[in-house]
């Protein structure tokens, strides 16, 4: 959710779609990657380009995010650490949208948790 925050585009006053079904969630945001950017790019390292530097450095401050341009990388570990399928990313050059799946729960870890409540 921070990172739809951090870069959606807002001169285009769609607000960002969160769908949830009894299998998946999926996050939509109208906008598009940095020039040259591809999907399978975020899944690695990557430079941070927010499309929003100053709601970045916000949540920065906040604590909310500890690093600029992990949000991804991020992303996929804590799936993976959770137990379910890493994200599937999307992006068709004007939206761009984030599928998590329902796995089986890895039994160390809580089956639920509260939006926003650690660094991320």
């Amino acid at each position: 959710m921070l990172n739809a925050i951090a870069h959606k585009d807002y001169s285009g006053g769609i607000p960002i779609q969160i769908s949830v079904y009894a299998d998946k969630i999926i996050f939509w945001n109208e906008g598009t990657l940095p020039e040259n950017w591809t999907v399978e790019q975020l899944k690695h390292k990557h430079a941070s380009r927010p499309f929003n530097p100053a709601i970045s450095a916000a949540f920065f401050r906040t604590g909310y995010i500890e690093l600029w341009g992990r949000g991804t990388i991020r992303i996929i570990n804590e799936c993976i650490n959770y137990g379910i399928p890493a994200p599937i990313f999307n992006y068709n050059f004007v939206s761009f949208l984030i599928e998590m799946q329902r796995g089986i729960q890895n039994e160390t870890k809580p089956k639920t948790e509260i939006l926003l409540t650690e660094n991320q």
